[in-house]
């Protein structure tokens, strides 16, 4: 075997882990030992792989708004904000990746001066949010040899999706499902609430549920479009006048860990509710936990219990 052909086979041994992020492709000899995330939705992939960062971003408001759904390590220490990062706290943990998304991106060469930077553009205006997500997620546990695994998580997430559309629609057997508003209510001071529409997390969950949920032609690169009280009631009303058909209004009241939300004044009071988990980071199970919320939110409104 001639020298060029050893040395050949031998970088490929030494580079067996390829993955693909935002900026093109990385080879790894083996999967990362310690890494951080900045990026929540990055964060939420790595931890229902079991792989637990040494750091996160504002890591107290992610335990709070992912509602107990995620189980953090005490170990895992808090890195700051998630656009303005504590450099020296992620220098002292040495990783040897730091994973960031978009709004970080700003922070690609002084983090690069650190450690390796794994960069995912998690939402875009074109793309499809839930199947972006499910990509990333493959492609993170192609990073830590965990292909299997995720496949196994990805079929149990969809069956336990099917087992909730099915028994969301036994609860409504006798009846239409309503449509539904999906919305995060203005801030203090602020005029403008948040609609999700079609490229959201929430609006793919419904959509997996058989829920129909207005929304606007135009949203942002989340999937939400920016609309005052009277635009949604507008909304709502030519969309009943149309259909015939009740509209629930679903609320996501502690969405945002940044700004203090007062609950919707609408006209349309029918059907009103607030969600008991309200974050969709952008990971693949947060579309599991929205799906099994929304359901819950409608069969208390099927059962006559109207939370607001």
């Amino acid at each position: 075997m001639g020298l060029a052909l050893v040395l050949c086979l031998n970088a490929v041994s030494m580079a067996q882990i390829e993955i693909t992020d935002s900026h093109g492709k990385y080879r790894f000899e083996k999967p990362p030992e310690r890494f951080v995330a900045l990026n929540w939705a990055l964060a939420e992939q790595l931890m229902v792989l079991g792989e637990m960062p040494l750091g996160v971003a504002d890591l107290e408001s992610f335990q709070d708004l992912s509602a107990n759904k995620l189980s953090v390590d005490d170990s895992v220490h808090n890195l700051g904000a998630r656009l303005t990062p504590d450099l020296a706290k992620v220098r002292e943990l040495k990783p040897e990746i730091i994973f960031i998304g978009y709004s970080q991106r700003p922070l690609l060469r002084p983090l690069s001066n650190i450690a390796t930077v794994v960069y995912f553009k998690n939402f875009g205006h074109r793309y499809d949010n839930a199947a972006k997500s499910k990509e990333r997620f493959l492609e993170l546990a192609k990073l830590f040899n965990k292909t299997a695994l995720a496949n196994d998580i990805l079929r149990q997430r969809d069956a336990r999706i099917e087992a909730v559309h099915a028994d969301l629609n036994n609860a409504f057997a006798d009846v239409a499902l309503p449509d539904v508003v999906l919305v995060v209510p203005a801030g203090k001071g602020k005029r403008l609430h948040g609609l999700f529409g079609r490229n959201s997390m929430p609006y793919a969950a419904a959509s997996a549920l058989g829920v129909n949920a207005l929304t606007t032609e135009k949203t942002d690169k989340f999937g939400v479009a920016q609309l005052s009280t009277t635009e949604l009631n507008s909304l709502i009303k030519e969309h009943q006048l149309n259909t015939g058909k009740p509209v629930c209004v679903l609320e996501f009241d502690r969405y945002s860990a940044s700004s203090q939300r007062e609950l919707l004044t609408l006209e349309n009071d029918e059907c009103h509710m607030t969600l008991s988990y309200q974050q969709g980071f952008g990971g693949v199970m947060s579309l599991q936990w929205l799906s099994e919320s929304l359901s819950h939110a409608l069969k208390n409104w099927r059962n006559g219990i109207n939370i607001q």
